[in-house]
Parts: structure tokens; C-alpha cells; sequence
């Protein structure tokens, strides 16, 4: 249980961090955590005229490999299904896109280091 606890406090954290990165690149978040029967949607943001639906992926050590690999094409796909939901549900018509953002956690060091992926879909 205590390690359940600790994934949810560092993923808590990830997205906390990755949100503060985005308003740093003039986005706005406009939503956290979108829950859909096909999972959830960790951030929405908009940047311009255009929604990103971000899905952060936090790791404190790369024992299983960098965050970003962990999206692969099954958690794209359920990904996708919540957007359309997220977008029929708001009544959004305009652009959109889905992003990773990949935060990597030194916790020694109390440092992060966010990357962003944009675009996703694009490129799996």
C-alpha cells in the first residue's frame, strides 16, 4: 500500500510540475484529471486557439525506462476516445492535439526536468 501511495504522490507531483512548465510556455490549464471510462486526462490546456490534451508521465528513477516510453499505442488509443468524449462534452470546435509531457524527478538532488513531446499522435 505504501508504494501506491508514494506512485500517486509523485505522479500528483509530475502534474503539479508539468502544469507550472506549461503556464511558463503561455498556456493556460483549463482542466486537471477529466475522468472517462476510457481513463483519464491529466491536463487541458489551451495554448491559442488550440486544446492540449496532455498526459504526464512522471519517474523518480529510470528503473523502468523513460517516462515518455510509457505511452505507447494502446494508451494513445484509450487517450484518443477520452478526448472525443472531453470535446463533445464541452462542445469544442476548433484545433486540438495531444502532448506528453515527460518529468523526471531527482529526488537527492530536489530537481525535475520536464520534457515536451507535441503532437503524439503523429508519431507512434
Amino acid at each position: 500500500m505504501a508504494a501506491d501511495r508514494d506512485k500517486l504522490t509523485i505522479g500528483r507531483l509530475g502534474e503539479r510540475l508539468a502544469a507550472e512548465f506549461l503556464k511558463k510556455q503561455g498556456a493556460k490549464v483549463i482542466d486537471h484529471n477529466f475522468h472517462t471510462r476510457f481513463g483519464e486526462l491529466d491536463l487541458i490546456a489551451q495554448l491559442g486557439d488550440e486544446l492540449l490534451f496532455c498526459e504526464v508521465k512522471t519517474r523518480s528513477s529510470l528503473e523502468y525506462g523513460f517516462p515518455e516510453l510509457a505511452v505507447n499505442q494502446s494508451k494513445l488509443d484509450h487517450l484518443t476516445k477520452a478526448v472525443e468524449i472531453y470535446l463533445a462534452e464541452k462542445q469544442w470546435v476548433g484545433f486540438w492535439r495531444l502532448d506528453t509531457l515527460a518529468v523526471q524527478l531527482d529526488l537527492a538532488k530536489r530537481s525535475a526536468k520536464v520534457k515536451w513531446f507535441k503532437d503524439i499522435s503523429r508519431n507512434i
